[in-house]
C-alpha cells in the first residue's frame, strides 16, 4: 500500500492540474460538448486553413501537392510563406484527422493537446532539472501551460504549442550537467542533437517563436561566457564537441533552409517588413502589468490609467498578475546563486529592456530590426512576452517548492494557488455550425463546370470573414478559388480584398478588378465562376 501515495503523487495530482488548467483555458470547447470554437471566426479560422492544408498535402490530394502553393489566391504561387507555414504542428493534428474527425473538431482537439504537451514538457523540466516536488513543479507547469500571455494569443493558436522551446532548454541544462561529470561523450553528442532538432521544430512549428527561441539562446550564451563562473564550462563543451557542434549546426542548416528560401522568396514578391509596420506593436512599459479586459481579476483595469493608452492592445497584454509578478520576482533573486537561475534571469531582463518602445518613443528593438537576420519578418514584436512564462513557471515552482519548510507550507501553497487564479480569463468564441453552413451554402452555390471560383458576400460581415468562407468553400468544392486572406497578400489583390457587394458599383468594381487579376496572370478566358453568398440571417450567427 505505500506504493500508492507515491502513483497517487506521480499521475493524479500532476493530472488534476492539467484537467483545471484545460477547463480554464477552453471552457467554452469543453462546456459545449465541442460546439464553439475558440476565438474569432477570422485568425482561427485562417490558422486552422492551413493546417488543413498541410494535412491534405501529407495524405497527397489533388490539390495540395504543392506544400507551399494551398489553392488561394488563385492562380498566385508561395502563398503558404505569406503566413505561417504551421508544417512542424501537423504532428499534433494530422492523428486527429487520421481517425476520423471532421476538420473543426479536429482543431479543437489540436489546441487541447497542445496546452497539454506544454504542460508535460515544462514539469519534465521542473521535476528533472530543479528537482523540485511534484506539487511545486505543477504549479510552474499550470503557470506555463495556462498562464494569461499564453492565453491572451488563444486568436492565434499557432502561439499555443511552446513544448518545443522547453525541449530546448532541457537540452542545454542537461548537455551541461553530463558534461560536468564526465560521462559518455556520446550522450552529450545526443543532447546536442535534440537541441539542434528542437530549434528546427519550434521554427517549423511556429516561425516567432522559433525566431524568439534563438535570440533568447543567443543572449544566454553571451551572458554565460561574460560570467566568470560559467564561461570555463562552455569554453570546455566546446573544446570536447566542436566537431559534434559544427556537423549537428550544418544538419539543422540545410533542415531550415527550404523554408528559409521560400519566406525569402515572398519577402521579395510583397516586400519586406519595415520598422513602422512593428513599431505599433511593441510592447511599452505597462504593457508587461497589463491583462486584458477579460481577465477575471484585472480586467477592470482594461481602458484606465496608463493603460488606455496602449496601441494594438490586444497584442499588449502581457503581464502575469501583481501576485504572481512579485512571487516569481522574489523566489529568482532569492536562488541567483545558482548559475543557470542567473543566467535566466539576465536573458529576460536583456529581452525586455531591448524589446519595450521606452516613453520618447525609442526602442532599441529597431537595431534588432535592422541588424539581426530575420527579426524584420516579425511584426507583432509583443509576442515575445510569452517567453516570460518560462522563468515565471520556474520562479513559481521554486517559490512553491519552500513547502519543505513546515512554516512556509500553508502561506506558500495559498499564494502559489492565487497566481492561477490570476490567470484566469474569459474566454470569446463562436458556434462553430454557423461557420459550416455558411460555407456549405458558398459551396452549394459553385457549378461544377467551374475551374476555379470567387465568392462575394451581401452581408454585414468583414470581408475576411467572406474570403474565409470562399477559402473554406474551395476545400468542401475541391476547387481553386481566388479568395485569400493571409499576413501578405499578393501584388495587385487589394481591389479583390474588399469582396462586398453591397450596390451594383461595388459588384462592377469587382469584376472588373478580378478580369484585371486574371490577365495579370495570364488567365484570361479561363472559367473563373462568380458566386454570390446569400445573406445570412440573425439567427445563423
Amino acid at each position: 500500500m505505500s506504493s500508492l501515495p507515491r502513483s497517487l503523487t506521480r499521475w493524479a495530482i500532476p493530472s488534476l492540474f492539467a484537467a483545471a488548467g484545460t477547463v480554464m483555458a477552453c471552457y467554452p470547447i469543453l462546456f459545449s460538448g465541442f460546439a464553439r470554437m475558440q476565438n474569432d471566426p477570422e485568425d482561427t479560422r485562417l490558422i486552422h486553413y492551413m493546417l488543413e492544408h498541410d494535412y491534405l498535402w501529407l495524405v497527397r490530394a489533388p490539390l495540395h501537392r504543392d506544400l507551399w502553393s494551398p489553392p488561394i489566391f488563385y492562380p498566385e504561387a508561395n502563398t503558404a510563406a505569406y503566413t505561417e507555414l504551421t508544417l512542424g504542428l501537423l504532428p499534433l493534428y494530422a492523428p486527429w484527422r487520421a481517425v476520423g474527425l471532421a476538420p473543426d473538431t479536429a482543431f479543437q482537439s489540436w489546441i487541447l493537446t497542445s496546452l497539454l504537451l506544454n504542460f508535460a514538457a515544462i514539469y519534465f523540466f521542473l521535476r528533472r532539472c530543479l528537482a523540485v516536488r511534484p506539487v511545486a513543479a505543477c504549479f510552474g507547469s499550470f503557470l506555463f501551460a495556462f498562464g494569461s500571455p499564453r492565453l491572451n494569443q488563444l486568436n492565434h493558436q499557432f502561439m499555443l504549442p511552446q513544448f518545443f522551446t522547453v525541449l530546448a532548454v532541457f537540452a542545454v541544462w542537461r548537455l551541461f550537467q553530463i558534461h560536468a561529470t564526465n560521462e559518455n561523450h556520446h550522450r552529450c553528442v545526443a543532447w546536442i542533437a535534440a537541441l539542434a532538432s528542437s530549434v528546427a521544430a519550434q521554427i517549423y512549428a511556429t516561425y516567432a517563436l522559433g525566431w524568439f527561441l534563438c535570440f533568447a539562446l543567443l543572449i544566454a550564451f553571451a551572458l554565460a561566457m561574460a560570467m566568470r563562473s560559467t564561461r570555463g564550462q562552455i569554453a570546455s563543451v566546446l573544446r570536447a564537441h566542436w566537431r559534434a557542434i559544427a556537423l549537428i549546426a550544418a544538419v539543422a542548416a540545410a533542415a531550415l533552409t527550404p523554408l528559409g528560401l521560400q519566406y525569402l522568396e515572398a519577402a521579395r514578391a510583397v516586400g519586406f517588413r519595415q520598422f513602422w509596420e512593428a513599431e505599433g506593436m511593441l510592447p511599452r512599459f505597462q504593457s508587461w502589468f497589463y491583462m486584458g479586459e477579460e481577465n477575471w481579476l484585472y480586467g477592470w483595469t482594461a481602458g484606465r490609467g496608463s493603460f488606455a493608452y496602449l496601441p494594438v492592445e490586444w497584442e499588449q497584454r502581457l503581464g502575469l498578475g501583481l501576485v504572481t509578478t512579485a512571487i516569481v520576482g522574489w523566489a529568482l533573486i532569492r536562488e541567483r546563486h545558482r548559475p543557470g537561475i542567473r543566467i535566466l534571469i539576465g536573458t529576460w531582463l536583456a529581452i525586455l529592456l531591448t524589446a519595450t518602445m521606452y516613453r520618447w518613443g525609442f526602442s532599441p528593438w529597431k537595431w534588432i530590426f535592422e541588424l539581426v537576420p530575420g527579426a524584420n519578418g516579425i511584426r507583432a514584436v509583443a509576442r515575445i512576452g510569452i517567453l516570460a512564462l518560462i522563468p515565471a513557471s520556474i520562479g513559481l515552482a521554486l517559490f512553491a517548492d519552500r513547502r519543505r519548510e513546515p512554516k512556509w507550507k500553508a502561506l506558500a501553497f495559498s499564494l502559489s494557488a492565487f497566481c492561477l487564479l490570476e490567470q484566469g480569463r474569459r474566454s470569446l468564441s463562436y458556434d462553430k455550425q454557423t461557420v459550416r453552413t455558411a460555407v456549405s451554402r458558398v459551396a452549394a452555390r459553385i457549378d461544377p463546370a467551374c475551374r476555379a471560383f470567387f465568392c462575394v458576400c451581401q452581408d454585414d460581415r468583414a470581408a475576411d470573414e467572406c474570403q474565409l468562407d470562399g477559402m473554406w468553400a474551395g476545400l468542401q468544392a475541391k476547387l481553386p478559388t481566388v479568395n485569400g486572406t493571409s499576413g501578405n497578400t499578393p501584388a495587385r489583390f487589394e481591389a479583390l480584398s474588399e469582396n462586398k457587394t453591397r450596390t451594383e458599383a461595388d459588384e462592377a468594381r469587382l469584376k472588373a478588378a478580378l478580369e484585371t487579376w486574371l490577365r495579370a496572370h495570364r488567365k484570361e478566358g479561363l472559367n473563373v465562376c462568380w458566386v454570390e453568398a446569400s445573406v445570412q440571417s440573425p439567427s445563423d450567427r
